[in-house]
């Protein structure tokens, strides 16, 4: 089984933490792909090999994060 991009992890994890956008933010590397892509920029965006989101603090009340991370792991190595 091929290894996916970095890009293919990130979108990947994207879509699955997409119920949690409104309490989510992503922070560090990524971030400056999602200000070109909202932009619609052709420039080359910065890439690292990590995700940093932050989860807040409020949401662990709810069991929301335990989840989220959950979700996030498999989209992260590619397994499923």
């Amino acid at each position: 089984m091929p290894v996916p991009s970095s890009s293919e992890v990130f979108a990947r994890t994207v879509k699955e933490l997409q119920p949690y956008a409104a309490d989510l933010v992503f922070v560090g590397g990524w971030v400056h792909a999602l200000y070109l892509a909202e932009a619609n920029s052709d420039e080359r965006a910065i890439r690292t090999e990590d995700i940093d989101v932050t989860i807040p603090h409020r949401l662990l009340t709810r069991g929301r994060p335990a989840h989220a991370v959950s979700l996030v792991v498999p989209a992260s190595t590619g397994l499923r």
